[in-house]
């Protein structure tokens, strides 16, 4: 949380903290994080950017002085800046602010990728570590000792943003080549052909490109040709002259395209601003136009299908995405609900589904392609056909003719003798799912100095904007479930309020068949993590994404504001019922 402070300009102390970029005093570290979603802050801080000479340090001139965000210190001028950029605690800080896990392993400085056995110093059967060989990588990563030891044994950084491990007094581990060293040896080893090449063979390539090398290409061509002024980025080159209203324009396009790249295999998380493609496993550079045509590239490169109908390869497998306190109140959006959806069913000819129709077709269609899927089926729904790869015969594609061939005897003996796998009848996973109106049978909202919560059912407690699915970007907040930007500095209980949001909201399905979670499918095939405030495309990778430990955090952090709260909700209620009692009490008198 600290660091986010200090990226946004705020020098933190052990109570106080103070922005530089808005020359205000704040009380607290709550406080200040209050203060970095307010418009005026956002501004200030765009017109400040990072020093052209000190951008890869994130140092930033403000009245006051010189700020490094991050070792939170002010330094008086440039000279002073150049040597503290020299000192072993401004490099450890840089290094461990900049390293952040991502898909299967890890990324550090932004732009390298340290693979996961890497990480966890497994070396041909051996885990420097722990000094012990194992036979299972997985089960040995997952052991209590190794857990332990992998905390206890710090990540270091070296010159030349190398990155090393120091396991014991004898023996130390280069991260990015893997390899076990003497202390004596470090630095021979850095200055090292073989390291430097292995080391560069680590960097991400956005869109297959090394922007680092490019840049520098990019640069002398442009100074040799007498252009224009550039300033570099972190991603190539952009002319100094450009608005920097831009990005934040790309941020919000990203933004409203947000189903469509999830339906398209994107993952965008807009915190850390990273766009991460699933199809070929590449990072994205954060940017709109970038993010459009590398979708493009997709598209346009890959090969006809013309055997997609009936595949002649056995193990053939089709490419598809599926797009498919005290201060407790009675809420106000609940009323409004209650009053609202009332109008609606008068006005309304359609009647509401009941929870036994609730299975939709795109349910079922979801159920029979993970059923095919486990199954070594090739599914097509377009024609309503499905192959089996291991019988090498054509069935009709649905669940009933899927189960009752793979259950068959010939499926059992043929995939029984195959050598690769064995197939085994299962079933896909069962949603239950039952709409928002009909599962919410209390909403109370909570109110304090510092955030605005919403408590359903007294079971669960997430954000107010996370259940009604607002999230914040560049000062603005976009509802995704009406796919809609709201105007800047407008009220958001204008827009939750209105017909069309509280009908969507209302029909929208919660996954309850998965216990102690609040999962909602917000359009088909994306579902939306209340406790993380997280779009997911599929059932299966939510599902991975409920065993990850950022979601585990997230949910016990809801479960202890719910504890927390509770007594307050409970007294509110006792006093609301001696209220009404004493009011009943009154005209009974009469």
């Amino acid at each position: 949380m600290l660091y986010k402070l200090h990226k946004s300009g705020v020098l933190t102390g052990s109570l106080n903290c103070y922005c530089l970029a808005c020359d205000t005093f704040l009380t607290t570290h709550q406080e200040a994080d209050q203060h970095l979603g307010t418009s005026p802050h956002q501004k200030s801080l765009l017109a400040i950017p990072y020093l052209d000479k000190f951008k890869e340090e994130h140092i930033r001139k403000f009245q006051t002085g010189y700020y490094c965000e991050f070792c939170n210190i002010m330094l008086p001028t440039a000279s002073k800046v150049n040597l503290h950029l020299t000192e072993d605690e401004h490099v450890t800080n840089k290094g461990l602010c900049l390293l952040l896990p991502r898909g299967g392993g890890v990324v550090a400085f932004d732009n390298i990728f340290i693979e996961e056995n890497a990480w966890h110093s497994l070396i041909d059967g051996v885990c420097s570590i722990c000094n012990e060989e194992f036979d299972e990588g997985e089960e040995h990563k997952a052991s209590a000792r190794h857990s332990l030891n992998i905390v206890l044994k710090e990540i270091r950084f070296g010159t030349g943003n190398a990155i090393y491990r120091q396991i014991d007094d004898t023996s130390l581990q280069c991260v990015t080549c893997n390899k076990l060293l003497v202390p004596d040896k470090l630095t021979a080893h850095f200055d090292d052909a073989q390291h430097r090449e292995l080391y560069n063979k680590c960097r991400i390539l956005t869109n297959g490109i090394d922007h680092e090398t490019e840049a520098k290409a990019i640069k002398e061509e442009h100074q040799t040709a007498g252009g224009s002024p550039t300033i570099e980025f972190k991603s190539g080159l952009k002319q100094s002259n450009i608005d920097a209203n831009k990005s934040a324009e790309s941020k919000t396009k990203i933004l409203e395209s947000l189903t469509k790249y999830q339906s398209a295999g994107i993952n965008i998380n807009l915190e850390r601003e990273t766009a991460y493609c699933k199809k070929c496993s590449e990072v994205v550079e954060f940017n709109y136009a970038n993010i459009e045509k590398h979708i493009t590239d997709h598209s346009t490169n890959a090969p006809v299908d013309t055997t997609l109908q009936y595949p002649s390869n056995p193990d053939q497998n089709l490419n598809r995405v599926d797009i498919n306190d005290k201060t407790a109140q009675r809420s106000e959006i609940n009323d409004e609900i209650e009053s609202k959806i009332k109008a609606l069913q008068e006005n309304s000819n359609e009647k509401v589904k009941s929870d036994e129709d609730g299975d939709s077709s795109n349910e079922i269609v979801e159920n029979e392609k993970e059923f095919a899927k486990i199954n070594k089926i090739t599914y097509n729904q377009n024609n309503k056909q499905s192959y089996c790869r291991v019988c090498k015969v054509h069935l009709p594609a649905n669940l009933k003719s899927m189960k009752e061939h793979v259950g068959g005897a010939n499926h059992k003996k043929l995939a029984d003798s195959s050598p690769t796998s064995k197939c085994q009848i299962q079933s896909p996973t069962m949603l239950i799912k039952k709409r928002t109106g009909d599962f919410i049978d209390s909403l109370y909202d909570v109110n304090s100095l510092f955030d605005s919560l919403s408590i359903i059912n007294e079971e669960y407690c997430v954000t107010k904007n996370s259940l009604v699915f607002l999230t914040a970007i560049n000062s603005r907040m976009r509802c995704l479930l009406c796919e809609v930007t709201l105007p800047p500095f407008s009220d958001t209980d204008d827009h939750i309020k209105t017909r069309r949001h509280i009908t969507k909201f209302l029909e929208v399905p919660v996954i309850v068949s998965v216990e102690n979670e609040f999962i909602r499918e917000m359009h088909p095939g994306l579902y939306h993590c209340a406790y993380c405030e997280l779009v997911i495309t599929g059932w299966a990778d939510m599902e991975k994404h409920l065993k990850c430990s950022d979601h585990h955090d997230n949910r016990r952090k809801g479960e202890q504001r719910l504890i927390s709260r509770l007594p307050g909700l409970q007294n509110y209620k006792l006093e609301k019922a001696i209220e009404a009692m004493a009011i009943r009490r009154l005209f009974n008198m009469f």
